[in-house]
């Protein structure tokens, strides 16, 4: 598993991209500095307290600096102290405990979303065992699963999770491999990236990797439905698709079959 960036430095990092989007739309101007000031304090004010609970040793070293970051901003946004002492205890007592609940609800969700997203998909096996897989000290995690198919053959698959910025996991990619245990057959392997198999079912993956074709709906640029025939031949890694323009017509051919009944319409559209 990869190990996650470090979350203090990252946050400074976050930081300056922000506030360049910032300052490209509102100027750096001395009108606009104290504005920015106000918005630098309070993100890594909500940096510090999502971290309190959470920073691990490799970034707890780092976030004595993250502090004096925002005592230092304190002072340039409330350089009166009553003001300066109310907005602390606004953070400790209120924005702290608020944006721990949002995150933990955030998390939550985020769990739930992917239990949905395992059981659409037809993995909800994984689904228990989610929140103890997902820990917090990795930003990408693999869950493998071996599936006895049959005497003779198996399905082995992972599933892969990546976290992006926001600390949200998504679902990404499913490698899977039919592995033949008598080895008259060579294994087929294939990488599946959800963002380039949407509504991708187990089912599928499996048809796909013993030889037989899946009809796939998508939607093209236009907005209009559309529909295409997708297929792994044995041996190979890339997916043949078959779209409606790829030059067999099924009406034409059955049309021209001697068959009594496919001389009627209603024959011959039903078994179309």
């Amino acid at each position: 598993m990869e190990r996650t960036v470090n979350r203090v430095l990252q946050a400074w990092k976050n930081w300056d991209e922000r506030q360049n989007e910032i300052e490209k739309a509102m100027g750096s101007g001395k009108d606009h500095a104290m504005i920015i000031q106000r918005l630098k304090l309070g993100y890594f004010q909500r940096c510090r307290h999502l971290l309190a609970g959470t920073a691990r040793k490799d970034e707890q070293a780092f976030m004595p600096l993250m502090a004096s970051t925002i005592s230092k901003l304190e002072k340039e946004v409330y350089p009166n102290i009553i003001q300066h002492l109310f907005f602390r205890m606004k953070s400790a007592l209120i924005d702290g405990p608020a944006h721990v609940r949002q995150f933990q609800q955030q998390r939550q969700e985020n769990m739930e979303t992917l239990k949905t997203q395992l059981a659409e998909t037809g993995f909800s096996d994984f689904a228990g065992k989610l929140e103890a897989q997902l820990d917090g000290d990795h930003l990408k995690h693999v869950i493998p699963l071996s599936s006895q198919l049959d005497p003779g053959k198996s399905l082995n698959v992972a599933l892969h999770f990546e976290k992006d910025a926001q600390d949200i996991s998504h679902f990404t990619a499913i490698d899977a491999t039919l592995k033949y245990n008598d080895g008259n057959k060579t294994d087929q392997t294939f990488q599946f990236k959800l963002e380039e198999w949407p509504g991708l079912k187990a089912q599928q993956v499996r048809n796909l990797l013993e030889g037989r074709a899946i009809r796939q709906h998508f939607t093209d640029i236009t907005g209009r439905p559309k529909s295409q025939w997708l297929e792994l031949p044995a041996g190979e890694t890339t997916v043949r698709k078959y779209t409606e323009s790829y030059g067999f017509d099924l009406q034409q051919v059955i049309g021209k079959l001697p068959l009594n009944a496919m001389t009627q319409f209603d024959g011959k559209k039903a078994l179309i």
